[in-house]
């Protein structure tokens, strides 16, 4: 009877060895790759580069229509950064899409995007 316990008991040590020890979770990492691009009118950017980021701070100059649009590397439409109409300019926070490799800026006038 003993023998089985200790075989048992052992089996018991080996498998939670193997298994390895509970271990706490390490918080997440940024991995974002702050950028900013600068123009003025259209302009197609390639933003392949910033990722892990999670806000687009936007503004822009000028009266009339300001889009941003992200596609991402496939050429799929993502959701717009900006669409406005805009009468004295633009000035807005946008949740970046972490897919977009291309952004489109449809602008009258100069711009500055901040990925942060």
């Amino acid at each position: 009877m003993f023998h089985r316990f200790a075989i048992a008991v052992i089996f018991s040590v080996v498998a939670l060895s193997a298994c390895g020890s509970p271990s706490a979770s390490k918080p997440a990492v940024s991995t974002c790759r702050p950028a900013t691009f600068a123009g003025a009118g259209d302009d197609v950017i390639d933003a392949g580069g910033v990722g892990g980021c999670a806000t687009a701070a936007i503004v822009a100059v000028g009266t009339g229509y300001f889009g941003v649009v992200p596609f991402d590397s496939d050429g799929e439409r993502g959701m717009n950064l900006a669409n406005e109409n805009m009468r004295d300019g633009y000035t807005g926070t946008a949740r970046w899409d972490a897919t977009a490799h291309i952004l489109e800026v449809d602008a009258p006038g100069a711009w500055t995007i901040a990925i942060k």
